[in-house]
This record gives structure tokens, sequence and C-alpha cells, in this order.
């Protein structure tokens, strides 16, 4: 009985986990898709998601600090302010 317990919390712990690479593989490659598509703002959600399932990632959350500052660059360029629009640029480009 005890053996039949403990690969049943085998089972689904493998299970879980499985679910949740999925669920993060699933984020980043949609996250990956808008930044293709330049949809910044929807590529963080997407990588925010990720690193929900994964704490801690680095690509996730590199993914996240570029197209967070890419937003912010977008966003600072249609308001003229070209200073802080090369500002963010220049994080993206330096990471």
């Amino acid at each position: 009985m005890k053996l039949q317990s403990l690969i049943l919390l085998f089972a689904l712990i493998t299970f879980l986990t499985s679910c949740s690479n999925e669920s993060y593989q699933h984020a980043i490659d949609q996250g990956m898709k808008e930044l293709g598509q330049k949809n910044y703002h929807q590529a963080a959600i997407y990588f925010e998601l990720a690193l929900n399932e994964k704490a801690g990632d680095r690509d996730a959350a590199s993914y996240f600090d570029q197209a967070t500052n890419m937003e912010r660059a977008k966003k600072a360029y249609k308001e003229k302010d070209y200073e802080s629009a090369i500002k963010s640029l220049d994080v993206v480009i330096n990471k």
C-alpha cells in the first residue's frame, strides 16, 4: 500500500511539472511572437506569465525587461521625448 502511494505521488508530481513546463513554453513562444509583431506590451505580459511559471528564470526575465523597455521607448518616441526613447533603447541594446 505504501509503495502504491509513493508511485501515485511520483506520477502526480511528474504530471504537474510537465503542465508547468508547457505553460512556461507557451508563454515564451507567444511572447516571442508578439515581439516579432512589435506588440511590446503584450509580449511583456506573456514573459511575465512565463516568470510566474518559472520564478527567477533568466531568459524570461531578460525578455520581459527588453519588451518593457521597447514599450517605454515606443511611448517616449510618440510623445516626442527622444532622450527617454534613446535611454530605453540603450538598455535593450546593452542587454
